[in-house]
């Protein structure tokens, strides 16, 4: 053989461990969202069962039940006041806050109100509510049936027609809705029933009953307010009679007694006390004339203040003084006071100062004689006034009891007169009175059932078996013990894996190589080619021949079928290679193939032969294969190291590619035994079959005895369940 040739397979950087770093590995707490709908799609045929079965099922429950009717009536709460009186409601209007509202939706659903319905309507016509009087249900039959009740009709008595309205009002109040409309005040009453005509009569009379009680009720307190203020102001007609009575006799008393009233000493009072003051600033002008006046004559000048001096004489003695003095501060501006001029003018001013003195002292004079006439009549005013407050003392303590009896009469005329103004408004208003509800919209009678709604109700019950189909394809694929994705395997493998090989309809290996061989560019030849792609990339010496050894878990994962299609792709990329299948316990080539030797596997391990009389050359197949004849359970017991490093020695001489077939890893010890021989290892999993915790156990019975996996094939790929970009085949290229 030709030992130049370059091996295929080498170990390299793909040889990645548990331990170390994975280039393919990613977060585990990502989510691949083209994964999910993946499995979304697979199970669409389970979701769509889900859908079916719970879509039936809701249409079967709904067809029992007994169709309902609804009828809705509108009331408006109107919040504009009536302008046709414009005093003091008697009944204010309603202030409508959202607790006003919620208030007023407690009424129309209270007994009260309701057991006014239920009277006006008659017992009788609402016996459809009572649920001894209705039809009964499928479920209902049923039950009938196996027990033999029926209900029972008597004439009721006062005690039993009592029961009945306040049964018929729970009846009533459970097949009735009252809710505010949005934020507007606008209240809907909404019941539902059986029958369509009974729904509109019942809203409609809800809602007029509410109306006329809130009517009934505004005219009641009107014409309560109106009685008792009647009854009121006949009280207070007698009381005003009576005290205005006392007032007047007690004042005849009092003049009688004092000659005057307490008024008329007051308003003289108030004279006096005017005309004290006025004298008293008479008094103090004249004082301060008096004053001044005196002044001037003890300094012999005439500058008093304008408004003083009230004599035309020294009026005029004072203007010819300041006309000398003018003159003589012109000549002073020139002149010393020496001058003849200056000294005439000085002696007029001396003979003005004394006419002056005297023209003063006679003022003076009769300014003493006015003031004595104001402090004379000052004296006789407050003597006159403190007369008048004495008799004003006396006069308020006999009008004590005066003045108490007018406020009495005062107040009770008060009190009179507001009550005959109220009187007469709320007599008025009493004839106004309206409620502060309208009816906006009547109930009419439904066309159509309002519950139950097939439709929506078995759409609702797809869409419930849609979300229990889609959890339960979830859960399955969430809690499936097995790896059904390349990212899931290298992420808890931390393995690189090298390629998958697609599921096909293949009954056996030799129908797996004629479907290679009449499709060399097909998916399953592309995708052995890229394992054989990957595992030669690895190479760092390209003349060394390689041993390889495909393990797997378990039996029947494609370990035989793989091992054979990667021989015949590599010996399409002119390599010499040889299967050497160590997998005594189920070797099947030999019958499989149709092969014919004479000697085989069997006979190298028991001595009989030697290596290169058992290797089968003529396989047809391209490449050559050592394997048993057939299954040989006891020649297995003679595989020993040595002898398996022996025979890999030999072919690794003779072959640039040693492929080992060996038994599944966990089920027979030969596997590792083997594996600790081969250069290289290659670990297989079926896709969604073998069990995680079967990979992982293999993998670390491998590590544990020291060995590396340079990567791993998943196989058995369903392509319409686990699609890969660009997984299609070149056939288009060749054509």
């Amino acid at each position: 053989m030709n030992m130049s040739t370059r091996a295929a397979f080498e170990d390299g950087p793909l040889s990645n461990r548990r331990n170390g770093g994975n280039p393919h590995h990613s977060d585990d707490d990502a989510v691949d969202v083209r994964e999910l709908f993946r499995v979304v799609w697979r199970g669409r045929y389970l979701i769509g069962l889900f859908m079916l079965a719970c879509a039936v099922a809701t249409a079967l429950f709904v067809s029992t039940i007994t169709p309902k009717y609804a009828a809705a009536a509108k009331v408006l709460l109107d919040p504009r006041e009536s302008q046709v009186i414009t005093d003091d409601q008697v009944v204010s209007d309603l202030d409508l806050s959202d607790q006003v509202m919620d208030s007023e939706i407690s009424i129309i659903t209270s007994n009260l109100l309701l057991e006014s319905v239920i009277e006006d309507l008659g017992l009788d016509s609402l016996s459809e509510l009572d649920s001894a009087n209705q039809s009964p249900s499928l479920l209902g039959r049923i039950k009938s049936g196996l027990t033999g009740s029926g209900a029972e009709s008597d004439t009721l008595s006062g005690a039993e027609h009592a029961a009945a309205v306040e049964s018929m009002v729970w009846a009533l109040r459970k097949k009735t809705e009252v809710w505010r409309q949005g934020d507007s005040y606008i209240i809907l009453i909404r019941v539902e029933t059986e029958s369509p005509t009974l729904s509109a009569r019942l809203a409609s009379s809800i809602a007029e009953q509410y109306i006329a009680m809130q009517l009934e009720g505004r005219q009641a307190t009107a014409a309560q307010a109106t009685l008792w203020i009647e009854q009121r102001v006949a009280d207070l007609r007698e009381q005003v009679k009576i005290a205005e009575g006392a007032v007047q006799d007690y004042r005849a008393g009092s003049l009688e007694d004092e000659g005057s009233s307490v008024d008329i000493i007051t308003q003289q009072m108030i004279e006096l006390n005017n005309q004290l003051v006025n004298t008293r600033v008479e008094r103090v002008s004249a004082e301060t004339r008096f004053s001044e006046l005196k002044r001037l004559v003890d300094t012999g000048g005439l500058g008093a203040p304008a408004g003083l001096l009230t004599s035309s004489s020294l009026e005029e003695l004072a203007a010819e003084r300041n006309d000398l003095l003018r003159r003589d501060a012109q000549w002073a501006e020139r002149y010393p006071t020496t001058h003849p001029e200056r000294t005439r003018i000085k002696r007029q001013l001396d003979q003005l100062a004394a006419v002056a003195q005297v023209e003063l002292r006679r003022v003076l004079e009769t300014q003493r004689n006015e003031l004595d006439l104001v402090v004379l009549r000052e004296e006789t005013l407050k003597t006159s006034l403190s007369e008048l407050e004495q008799r004003s003392i006396a006069a308020s303590r006999d009008a004590i009891g005066l003045r108490q009896l007018e406020r009495e009469a005062s107040a009770a005329r008060t009190s009179y007169e507001e009550l005959l103004s109220r009187l007469a408004e709320t007599r008025t208003q009493e004839k106004f009175q309206t409620a502060d509800a309208r009816l906006i919209e009547r109930a009419s009678i439904p066309g159509s059932p309002s519950a139950p709604r097939p439709k929506l109700m078995t759409f609702v019950g797809a869409l419930i078996g849609i979300g229990l189909g889609l959890g339960f394809v979830l859960f399955r694929e969430l809690t499936n013990p097995t790896f059904k994705s390349v990212r899931t395997v290298e992420a808890e493998t931390g393995l690189p894996v090298l390629s998958t090989l697609p599921k096909s309809n293949w009954r056996s290996p030799k129908q797996a190589l004629e479907d290679l061989a009449r499709n060399p560019f097909g998916i399953t030849a592309e995708r052995v080619r890229k394992m054989r792609t990957s595992l030669s990339l690895n190479t760092d010496r390209m003349d060394a021949s390689k041993s390889v050894i495909l393990l797997s878990s378990l039996p029947d994962e494609g370990k035989t079928t793989l091992t054979l299609l990667l021989a015949q792709m590599s010996e399409l990329a002119d390599k010499t290679v040889i299967v050497l299948d160590l997998d005594l316990r189920r070797s099947s080539l030999q019958d499989l193939f149709k092969w014919r030797q004479r000697h085989d596997l069997g006979d190298v391990l028991r001595g009989r032969a030697s290596i290169d009389d058992a290797i089968n050359y003529d396989t047809g197949l391209g490449f050559d294969v050592l394997a048993a004849k057939g299954v040989q359970p006891e020649a297995a017991d003679l595989l020993s190291t040595d002898l398996i490093a022996q025979m890999l020695d030999h072919l690794k001489y003779c072959y640039d590619i040693v492929l080992v077939n060996s038994p599944a890893l966990l089920a027979v010890s030969d596997a590792l035994l083997m594996a600790k021989m081969v250069d290289q290892r290659i670990y297989v999993v079926e896709h969604d079959k073998t069990p995680r915790d079967a990979v992982m156990r293999g993998l670390n019975t491998l590590s544990d005895a020291g060995l590396d996996v340079s990567g791993i094939v998943m196989t058995k790929v369903d392509l319409a369940r686990h699609t890969e970009p660009y997984a299609t085949s070149y056939e288009a290229y060749h054509v």
